[in-house]
């Protein structure tokens, strides 16, 4: 049991309370509704078609390549300046 001070005692499991309490009920009510509206919305959706990602994998692969090579290119250069000077 949690209590609160420097004695930190207390004589009600605070857990057991909140799991039992009304608010408690109603939240999970709540986020059971909030689930199931979004599946909805999901589904509605889907019925095109459905990607996790905004690009395709080819699209992101060329791009993070792209970027690896410019990177590599601009901090080539940067070390042969510096072992030159």
């Amino acid at each position: 049991m949690v209590g609160a001070g420097a004695s930190g005692k207390s004589t009600q499991d605070w857990h057991e309370v909140w799991k039992n309490s009304q608010e408690s009920k109603d939240v999970q009510t709540e986020l059971a509704r909030i689930k199931n509206d979004m599946s909805q919305q999901q589904s509605k959706a889907s019925e095109g078609k459905h990607s996790e990602f905004a690009m395709p994998f080819t699209a992101q692969l060329k791009e993070v390549t792209v970027r690896v090579f410019r990177e590599h290119h601009h901090d080539q250069h940067k070390n042969i300046r510096l072992t030159i000077t």
